[in-house]
């Protein structure tokens, strides 16, 4: 309850290592509250950690899924500056499927588009999105490439 507290006032702050000693029963809580304080701060990396530990530990199957999309939005997360960028495409695409394949864990989205838990397939679907508008960027730049080596070798 103090976590969320300060989280609602903007606090941002807050250490979780004596929230985790008073929160034993349900310790996934608190990495996953952490995990959103970091999140909000712009710290997808320690967010991204505070996420797996929670994954780690016992919770109950519905949550897990909440965890599970939080978790791909830290990830991607960390590719918003370079998404456009070509010449980190191969990088970008690594996060984008793990990122997803996040999301297929536990069924929380499912490529049939039958996943149990809608936000996960919401986002699933626009991962999806992402790599197809990164293929096509990576054809394009071929494309042109080709043709200026034709020109050139002309």
């Amino acid at each position: 309850a103090y976590l969320i507290h300060q989280y609602n006032r903007q606090n941002y702050n807050v250490t979780s290592t004596p929230l985790t000693l008073l929160n034993f029963t349900e310790s996934y809580i608190v990495h996953y509250n952490q995990g959103n304080i970091y999140y909000k701060q712009g710290n997808y990396e320690d967010a991204i950690r505070a996420y797996n530990i929670a994954l780690a530990l016992r919770m109950p199957k519905k949550k897990e899924c909440d965890v599970r999309v939080n978790l791909a939005l830290a990830m991607l997360g960390t590719i918003k500056d370079t998404y456009a960028d070509l010449s980190y495409a191969e990088e970008t695409k690594q996060v984008l499927l793990a990122a997803r394949d996040v999301l297929l864990q536990e069924e929380c989205a499912k490529d049939d588009g039958e996943g149990h838990d809608k936000e996960a397939q919401k986002l699933k679907e626009e991962i999806d999105k992402m790599l197809e508008q990164l293929q096509q960027q990576q054809q394009r730049l071929v494309k042109v490439s080709l043709r200026f080596l034709r020109i050139y070798e002309s």
